[in-house]
């Protein structure tokens, strides 16, 4: 199928208002944008540029290439309408997709040579375009001609095994896989209904069997449970030398209780006793000092009051002017007195209260230490009193936990006793029954295993039959399918090396199919550790790369191709092999728009076609 694209009319999709996009033999278009929306945060990004070749995947397929539904410009005076003129193998094709539309509705109109080849309604509009235009599907739009990085199920971006099942619808492999898949499940029906029949035929056998089985063993513990009397006899016996130690030794534990309960008492009345005594060594020592100190305290106050009026004096005398600030002669009449004398005695006074300050902190240390050398001997008392304490505590607690111990034994003990006493007494009456009842049951299931074994033999047959049917569908599943794609592995390996030495200036880019993975790998390094410059580069190799395999395996072409983004984050010299890569592999195209939000790429080109978007958020072209 050859598609040539001639010309797309846009109204109100999306964040369109009105354009008329011519679509061949433009050469390079730039496609460029601005972004006046203050809602947007955005100069260039979300100007509408994509939305171009959203609205032509739309009205070919009735789906976006990103799976947008709503496609209505909110902001618009109507519905959206996309109408698209082009030519498939010497037919043309007009396409009208309405949605929402206050005249057209929401619909679907198809034209061929001028002639209206639309259906009764949207439905059976959209199977005629199928037939017309079979494959055509908004996959096969994003994957052979609009190419870009941040469309939807990239094929890089799946797990191994996601690439191998995506492959495999590309390829269409998985519906001859699904035929044979479909046969054998028929078969494995088939078979199954037949075990079943036979399962059918025995499950009342098997039922009755395992019912037998059940009673038997459950007869055979009750058997094995009352066939000791002698060791219950010895288990009772045990018990009650057991008890008898418990006792005693529970009433060795209350003893010691009671025993260091009262030492402990003891102990906590010492505690008090030399506690009061360090309380009351330190009030004596303190009254001791105070009256050691008292007479020098108050010497120690006169003192400090007499230099005070000196001080008073001093300044006093200081204050007085005998000399005229202006001529610097004495006053007359102004005698200031000799202040030495008291400058003297305010020196004296200043020794003999320094050394009364002295004597009373040689008192204090003296007392000091005194008191510490009374404390030191109580309070080493107190510290043996205080490990005594801790001691009797701990064994005080030790012993109640034993006795409680014993205790709990002792009883148990006890219902043991009691238990084991109505066992022995109950165990001769039912003895004899239960060997009878097992006799009984030993003849029934002899019997009942003689019916049940043709049964056993037919479904181990049917059986062995399913397990190999069961291996041939993981045959088909596992290696028929890796078999399938080994053809279309080479081929893409091909493509890749002529793209990749396009792109890297090496061929170094392979595919490897690993049971159900499909690994990329560039040199020894697989995709997933690339970094993002190179994941960048591989991402559009492969690209181009699955557009050539699909162009191939559907005879499908295009006068378009889309380069959505793809030259973001690349140098110059990135840039000019992509485009090499265009100019040399697909020379078929006469239209090759590269969208980008970079103004300063440097992209040889012949057109421009520039987006903006204005305050209200409507999209319209320059």
């Amino acid at each position: 199928m050859n598609l040539i694209f001639k010309n797309m009319r846009i109204s109100n999709f999306m964040s369109f208002s009105e354009a008329d996009v011519d679509l061949d033999n433009n050469g390079f278009v730039i496609v460029s944008g601005t972004n006046n929306n203050i809602n947007d945060n955005a100069k260039s990004n979300g100007s509408g540029k994509s939305t171009i070749f959203e609205a032509l995947c739309w009205c070919l397929t009735g789906t976006t290439i990103r799976g947008i539904k709503d496609v209505v410009n909110l902001y618009g005076d109507d519905g959206a309408v996309v109408e698209l003129l082009f030519n498939v193998d010497n037919r043309e094709y007009r396409l009208i997709r309405s949605k929402d539309h206050s005249e057209l509705k929401t619909n679907l109109k198809i034209y061929i040579n001028g002639e209206d080849k639309s259906g009764k309604s949207i439905r059976d509009t959209s199977k005629l375009l199928s037939r017309y235009l079979p494959d055509l599907t908004s996959s096969l739009i994003g994957s052979v001609v609009v190419l870009g990085q941040g469309l939807p199920g990239r094929f890089t971006n799946n797990s191994p095994s996601g690439r191998k099942e995506l492959l495999e619808i590309m390829t269409k492999s998985n519906f001859m896989v699904d035929d044979l898949k479909d046969r054998l499940n028929y078969r494995l029906e088939a078979l199954n209904i037949q075990k079943r029949h036979r399962e059918d035929a025995d499950i009342k056998l098997n039922t009755t069997i395992e019912s037998y089985k059940n009673q038997l063993d459950n007869y055979k513990q009750q058997l094995d449970s009352l066939s000791d009397a002698t060791q219950i006899k010895l288990d009772i016996e045990f018990i009650k030398n057991e008890i008898d130690k418990e006792s005693t030794l529970i009433t060795v534990c209350k003893n010691g209780i009671n025993s260091y309960k009262e030492d402990l008492q003891k102990c906590v009345d010492s505690l008090q006793f030399y506690n009061d005594l360090l309380y009351r060594n330190k009030s004596d020592m303190e009254e001791m000092l105070a009256n050691f100190t008292k007479e020098f305290r108050e010497n120690l106050t006169n003192l400090e009051s007499e230099q005070r009026d000196i001080s008073n004096e001093l300044k006093r005398i200081a204050s007085i002017k005998d000399i005229c600030p202006t001529c610097g002669q004495h006053l007359v009449g102004v005698k200031k007195p000799n202040p030495k004398p008291l400058q003297d005695k305010y020196e004296e006074l200043q020794y003999q209260i320094g050394t009364c300050r002295d004597n009373i902190d040689a008192q204090e240390r003296v007392h000091k230490k005194v008191l510490e050398e009374k404390n030191k001997e109580v309070q080493n008392k107190i510290d043996e009193l205080l490990s005594k304490k801790q001691q009797y505590e701990a064994i005080i607690s030790d012993n109640t936990k034993k006795r409680e111990s014993y205790l709990s034994e002792f009883y148990s003990n006890q219902s043991k006793i009691s238990v084991l006493q109505e066992k022995l007494n109950t165990l001769e009456a039912t003895k004899e029954n239960l060997q009878n009842q097992i006799i009984m049951l030993n003849k029934s299931i002899e019997e009942t295993q003689s019916k049940i074994l043709y049964n056993i033999n037919e479904r181990d047959n049917y059986s062995q039959r399913i397990d190999i049917d069961k291996k041939m569908m993981s045959l088909v599943t596992r290696d028929f399918r890796g078999h399938l794609l080994l053809g279309v592995i080479d081929f893409l390996n091909s493509k890749a090396k002529q793209y990749c030495k396009d792109v890297f200036n090496t061929e170094l880019l392979r595919f490897e199919l690993s049971g159900n993975n499909i690994d990329i790998y560039y040199g020894d390094k697989v995709y997933e550790v690339l970094s993002g410059g190179e994941k960048q580069k591989v991402d559009i190799v492969v690209q181009f790369t699955l557009r050539s395999m699909l162009c191939d395996l559907i005879n499908f072409s295009s006068n378009i191709i889309v380069l959505d983004e793809i030259f973001d984050n690349l140098d110059d010299i990135g840039c000019q092999n992509i485009i090499n890569l265009i100019t040399r592999r697909l020379n078929d195209i006469s239209s090759i728009y590269i969208v980008t939000h970079h103004s300063d790429i440097s992209i040889p080109y012949d057109k421009i076609i520039e987006v903006e978007k204005d305050e209200k958020g409507l999209s319209k072209l320059k």
